[in-house]
């Protein structure tokens, strides 16, 4: 059970008694938009209060609100593509109450001299989205289809790089105010995500073409109907639903990197379907392949080694730029006031990567000053050919009376494939080594939700939403081939200057060994959310309750098998990689090689978990100008792994408990345009399957084995928040956040003395604190004549953080692992609409941050120094050009300051400065892009 914080307890239940001691004074204007003619509501118009920035859009049954209004007269606007403008004079607000008015627009025919038509905001535009900041009851951030529109990016996990405070770890796994992926949670629209990761906790958010984004928005702040598993962010993806008209869009690109060599790209192992991104049997185990080979007679093994793929030498093939295909279309159909949708989304990309990495690891640096000798020193050549295929298919039913139905369907199909080729000193044993990895991954992504709302009753105070869903994430990775061969380099012995295969007389994963993973999770949720808008004499607050379940389910297998000597040393080992495992040498005879296996127990586990949680929540002003939301969310959590340690012993681990979490957001607004927010709350971090389960994963890429750790615990985090808002005009936003947040005990991955190779584990720290600043600025440059068509967007964020350890450890001062101590995107936009151009140029950088913890060895003198990533200076630049209506070319640069990517140790220098010992290190080249789209 968790222990709620006093503070945020007592903020809390002061909420609720100024809430019942000093009752509403605001008032607000609701109303529905019709077509005169037709007499049919309209979706999406604009609502505005002449004279300021305060506005909103009808929804889809043509109904606004303008709450939180003074008492007085108002002029309201009301606008909406190809229809006259309406202006609504001397709209009386009173305290306490709503006035309802009825709004007709006319279609205008023909050419009307002195109109001006205002488009329609909808979700996906940016002054939609700075007016969902704006009313949101907590503190958040987000981004818009339009802006999306606007760079290269191709998928979420690049999108979502522009919003303040948000960065990206391995191009796919979100940071949010520093905090590392296990500290975000994120849903597609209105479910829970599945994670195609068997060793991180996280959503992968590469899945997701940028194509099929409506809107992002990033919570920032705890809120009673949002999961309490999040502490960075809660991220929210709604993908595009109801289309504006009937379209079709076909969209072609192709693009180039400086450094993929296209016309020297190695392959090893090959499939007819890798274009489709998944393989077609040419690396999985025959259908007759038993269970087990254990207990197998030599023959027998040597028999199943024939039957596999014996392919292990890199051979060239022929790269071609990047190629990428998009097809959409959209339908509406209409009868009256009810209207039927839908969004099809077809999207597809096959891309060519080469990297040259430096790739170091060190010892122990026993003389402080002198650099450390190598563990290794290795130049990794990787050749990645990444495929994606990806399909949006979205419903969408409005009745024309209250109540709409959705149905949303979202598929992705990832396939990639790697051929690493290393070279370099082994210095642990002081041989030179020549290694080869053939990989190969397929993630597949499915997510559906069913879900609807329905509002009822006098001005529609009920409101009742739901949504049940289903996720299924699906990773294969068929036949991960791994060989080592070393160097012969004693002159006067035998094959001088060859390499042999260093293969043992018991199977390696390294030396020549193969690995069949797989990883299959379902998720099933349902959820359900109510909201009353109450009068009680002169108070009308709104009452918000729901409920959401969730249960979910992990199977993860390893089957590791290699082929091991039959004797002693022989000459076979000496001949060239393509003929070291050919057919003729497994066999049983002296000098032959047998296949065998090293499975164990440990190498797979299965888990289960139900979640069930309920919520209670009260929003109401309490002046003028103060307003409430806050109440209380109860967690059930019940989590069960079954597993095995390395000695076959079975392990089992269960977390069962329930967890109340309290939150309270004040929202202060001195006027239409300025509004100041406080909120507190409490949030849980749980350990992830994989970091829970005691199976040994080598990984050939780091040159290191990862472990579990079933003695981890719940991480609880007490968050804090101050944010000043200011929107001084139509589109322009400028804020200052300041955030505090404690952990008890937070869950980090650590360096773990082991053997030859570094070895990496979880474990719970006593505490942590972070604390920092976030500044939010957009606006238009219009001002001045020569840049009227231009303006600026910047966020930046400085985090600083420690963790807390027992007095008198050893252990070094140091941030949270995984933590930024800065984010800042910026960028300028330019958009000429008489001429249909727009460019944009766009920066990011974030600070180093600490991938994984060292220790300390002995003293502090010779320890493992933490492991950092360096931060990157990024600079993209896109050109789109429109001609007509229909067709689009956009151009554009990626990563034009082409900085290396690269992690470091910083070890004790001389005159108390460190000594920067690279890790890895490699161009990853700039992109040149060109591409067309065209809509019908």
């Amino acid at each position: 059970m968790v222990k709620t914080n006093n503070k945020i307890v007592l903020l809390l239940l002061s909420g609720f008694f100024i809430v019942f001691e000093a009752w509403a004074q605001k008032g607000s204007i609701e109303g529905v938009v019709y077509d005169r003619s037709h007499n049919e509501t309209l979706v999406g118009a604009n609502v505005i209060i002449e004279g300021t920035t305060t506005g909103t859009i009808t929804d889809f049954d043509g109904r606004f609100t303008l709450s939180n209004l003074n008492p007085g007269t108002y002029n309201v606007l009301v606008s909406f593509i190809s229809y006259q403008p309406v202006i609504l004079n001397n709209i009386k607000v009173e305290p306490n109450k709503s006035t309802v008015v009825k709004v007709e627009l006319e279609e205008i025919t023909t050419a009307i001299e002195g109109v001006t038509v205002t488009a329609a905001r909808k979700t996906n535009t940016e002054v939609a989205m700075l007016s969902t900041i704006k009313a949101s009851l907590t503190v958040a951030s987000g981004i818009s289809a339009q802006q999306i529109t606007r760079s290269q990016d191709r998928d979420a996990s690049e999108v979502i790089r522009r919003v303040p405070g948000v960065s990206i770890i391995d191009d796919r796994f979100v940071v949010v105010r520093g905090l590392n992926q296990r500290y975000n949670n994120a849903w597609i629209n209105n479910a829970s995500t599945p994670s195609s990761e068997s060793d991180q906790k996280a959503f992968s958010f590469d899945v997701i073409p940028s194509a099929m984004i409506d809107n992002m928005v990033i919570y920032k702040s705890p809120s009673p109907e949002l999961p309490a598993d999040f502490t960075g962010g809660f991220i929210k993806i709604s993908t595009k639903n109801m289309p504006d008209e009937n379209f079709l869009s076909i969209g072609y690109a192709t693009g180039f990197n400086t450094s993929t060599s296209y016309g020297n790209f190695k392959q090893i192992t090959k499939s007819k379907t890798d274009w489709l991104g998944f393989d077609d049997g040419t690396r999985n185990l025959p259908a007759d392949f038993p269970s087990t080979l254990k207990g197998l007679t030599n023959s027998q093994l040597a028999s199943l080694g024939q039957k596999l793929n014996t392919s292990w030498a890199p051979q060239s093939v022929q790269a071609v730029p990047d190629q990428k295909f998009n097809l959409s279309f959209g339908r509406k159909w209409q009868k009256g006031n009810k209207r039927l949708g839908n969004i099809t989304s077809l999207s597809y990309s096959n891309t060519f990567e080469t990297e040259e990495v430096n790739h170091s690891e060190y010892q122990v640096q026993l003389v402080p000053g002198q650099e450390p000798p190598f563990n290794h020193n290795y130049t990794d050549s990787i050749f990645t050919r990444k495929v994606k295929i990806g399909l949006l298919h979205n419903w969408s039913f409005f009745t024309g009376k209250g109540s709409k139905i959705e149905f949303r369907n979202l598929f992705n199909l990832i396939g990639k494939s790697n051929a690493i080729i290393r070279n370099g000193l082994n210095g642990h044993e002081g041989f030179t080594i020549r290694s080869y990895q053939d990989n190969f991954q397929n993630r597949t992504t499915y997510s559906s939700q069913l879900g609807g709302e329905h509002r009822w009753g006098d001005n529609q105070k009920n409101k009742l939403d739901w949504v049940t869903g289903y996720a299924l994430s699906y990773r294969n990775e068929p036949d991960l081939k791994q060989l080592r061969t070393t160097l012969q380099d004693e002159p006067l012995i035998p094959h001088y200057n060859e390499y042999y295969a260093a293969v043992g007389i018991t199977p390696s994963v390294s030396d020549a060994g193969r690995v069949y993973m797989k990883l299959v999770e379902h998720i099933a949720s349902l959820g359900v959310n109510y909201e009353r808008k109450l009068k009680i004499g002169n108070w009308e607050p709104t009452l918000k309750s729901g409920t959401y379940g969730e249960f979910k389910a992990r199977y993860f297998d390893a089957r590791i098998l290699g082929f091991a000597k039959n004797s002693s040393y022989t000459e076979s080992v000496w001949l060239p990689i393509d003929q070291i495992f050919s057919v003729e040498n497994i066999n049983t005879s002296p000098d032959g090689f047998l296949l065998r296996e090293s499975t164990s127990k440990s190498d797979s586990y299965n888990v289960s978990s139900i979640l069930g949680s309920a919520y209670i929540a009260l929003n109401t002003n309490i002046t003028k100008k103060l307003s409430f939301y806050g109440g209380l969310r109860a967690e059930w959590m019940n989590q069960i792994l079954n597993s095995y340690d390395r000695y076959g012993r079975p392990v089992k681990v269960e977390d069962d408990g329930i967890d109340i979490f309290p939150s309270a957001n004040i929202t202060y607004n001195f006027n239409e345009k300025n509004l100041i927010r406080l909120a507190a709350g409490i949030s849980i971090n749980r350990p992830e399957y994989r970091e829970i389960a005691p199976f040994y994963f080598y990984n050939f890429t780091d040159e290191a084995e990862f472990v579990g750790n079933t003695n981890l615990k719940n991480c609880l985090i007490h968050n804090y928040d101050l944010r000043w808002e200011l929107y001084p005009n139509t589109g322009e936003t400028f804020s200052v956040g300041l955030f505090y947040k404690k952990f008890n005990g937070p869950i980090e991955l650590v360096f773990k003395p082991a053997g030859a190779r570094p070895l990496f584990t979880y474990n719970n720290a006593e505490g942590a604190y972070s604390f920092g600043v976030e500044v939010d600025l957009r606006k238009s440059l219009q001002a001045i004549p020569m840049l009227k068509d231009f303006y600026m967007v910047l966020n930046a964020s400085y985090i600083h953080s420690k963790v807390i350890f027992p007095e008198g450890s050893i252990f070094r001062n140091r941030p949270m692992q995984g933590q930024s101590p800065y984010v800042v995107n910026a960028g300028i936009f330019y958009q000429n609409d008489k001429n249909n151009l727009s460019v944009s140029v766009q920066y990011n950088v974030i600070g180093d941050r600490i991938l994984a913890v060292g220790i300390p060895f002995q003293n502090q003198d010779q320890d493992i120094p933490d492991y950092y990533e360096k931060h990157q200076h990024l600079v993209d630049i896109t050109v789109s050009k429109e001609f007509g209506k229909k067709v689009e070319i956009k151009a554009g640069v990626k990563n034009l300051l082409n900085q290396k990517y690269n992690t470091y140790q910083p070890f004790i220098g001389s005159n108390n400065n460190d000594l920067i010992m690279n890790n890895k290190l490699y161009e990853q080249g700039i992109t040149f892009s060109l591409g067309a789209n065209l809509r019908f």
